[in-house]
């Protein structure tokens, strides 16, 4: 056993599960946390997967890397729960023209469309928000994504039970006074498990609670023996 162990080493066929490969291609999400972490940003290309309540911050984590990928190419919204607003993106930078928001009948049509925009090589990102995803439809999702060259997010909102996907990430969005909690539960290239905080006060500070200084005064309490 031990020989073949060594021969299949030899031909760098074995992976080992303390191994952590960063991805040959990353570009960095705006947040040095995040980079620091993802061991230099997101994927270039590839699925990520991002399960999160919805009005949490979730999409101003990803609005640098949007407003540096859409200068030449197009920001593509599939399925959003809401309109999204042209103010908040013209004060990000973001293109208004270079905005594509696709509202489908049904979630088919909605794979289908997300499919096509990321393959056609005119996306720098598409968004889509769905309930699940089948392994065969993550799978052509991060063909399409590769072949594009086109990062895909996917928004998931449903907590249920879902087996692994062969996808690039997979992140875990909780909301706390300073930001967001990030929960690395799947990367390409490594069973990395990590759980961080992104603190949007500086850019944000109307939508975060910052922390008090205020002293805590214990409540006074009466002894034995007296009224």
């Amino acid at each position: 056993m031990n020989v073949l162990t060594d021969l299949i080493n030899n031909r760098k066929l074995l992976w080992k599960g303390s191994e952590q490969k960063p991805m040959t291609e990353v570009t960095s999400s705006g947040y040095k946390e995040m980079d620091r972490q993802l061991q230099g940003g997101f994927p270039k290309h590839g699925v990520v997967e991002i399960l999160s309540d919805t009005g949490i911050g979730e999409l101003r984590l990803l609005t640098p890397y949007i407003r540096e990928n859409s200068q030449k190419r197009l920001s593509v919204f599939i399925n959003p729960p809401a309109y999204l607003c042209a103010e908040f993106l013209e004060q990000q930078n973001i293109d208004l023209s270079r905005v594509i928001m696709i509202h489908p009948k049904n979630d088919k049509d909605a794979l289908w469309a997300a499919e096509q925009s990321l393959k056609s090589g005119a996306c720098g990102s598409v968004c889509l928000w769905h309930s699940s995803l089948e392994v065969h439809q993550a799978r052509r999702l991060q063909v399409a994504s590769e072949t594009g060259g086109c990062l895909h997010f996917f928004f998931r909102t449903e907590q249920k039970f879902q087996v692994t996907l062969p996808i690039s990430l997979s992140l875990t969005l909780k909301a706390t006074d300073l930001g967001l909690e990030v929960s690395v539960s799947k990367r390409k290239g490594g069973w990395l498990n990590s759980t961080f905080q992104i603190d949007m006060s500086r850019l944000w500070p109307s939508l975060t609670r910052p922390a008090t200084n205020e002293p805590v005064l214990a409540f006074p309490t009466l002894k034995r023996g007296h009224a």
